[in-house]
């Protein structure tokens, strides 16, 4: 018998019973149950963005064991609630298994937003009791000036 494809295997659902015949004429029989389950059905959070150095909390649900991947800015590949920290957009898909050892895989895309780019006046000396005007442009909110 061929390995079944796709949706063949609801074809293959059953019992099964097999008796062997040797050259003496003995016989055995043994039989068996096949089962078609379901895969696991996996629920994540939603692709999200973050600044750059920012931090993004993944989940998954679903299934009783998880690996996500790519590994290297994760802080744990067995958890279904890592926090990723890219550098750059990333795509992490998470493998989960359940009870009946079937798999499934879904994925979670974290965008990285490009920096802005800070540019303000020139440096400048001035005397006690001076004012000075400062320019700074790069953003869309408030800026802050610090010392």
């Amino acid at each position: 018998m061929n390995a079944p494809k796709g949706n063949q295997l609801k074809d293959f659902v059953g019992n099964y019973t097999v008796t062997i015949t040797d050259t003496n004429g003995c016989t055995d029989t043994d039989a068996m149950d096949v089962a078609v389950n379901a895969l696991p059905v996996i629920v994540t959070s939603n692709d999200t963005s973050i600044c750059p150095d920012g931090a993004a909390q993944l989940s998954a649900s679903g299934g009783n064991a998880y690996l996500w991947s790519p590994a290297s800015t994760l802080d744990n590949v067995n958890s279904t609630t890592p926090v990723a920290t890219p550098d750059n957009t990333e795509t992490y898909t998470v493998r989960v298994t359940d009870a009946n050892t079937c798999v499934n895989t879904a994925t979670v895309t974290v965008t990285v937003f490009a920096p802005p780019t800070v540019v303000v006046s020139n440096d400048t000396a001035i005397c006690i009791g001076s004012t000075i005007s400062i320019t700074a442009t790069g953003g869309s909110d408030a800026f802050s000036v610090g010392t």
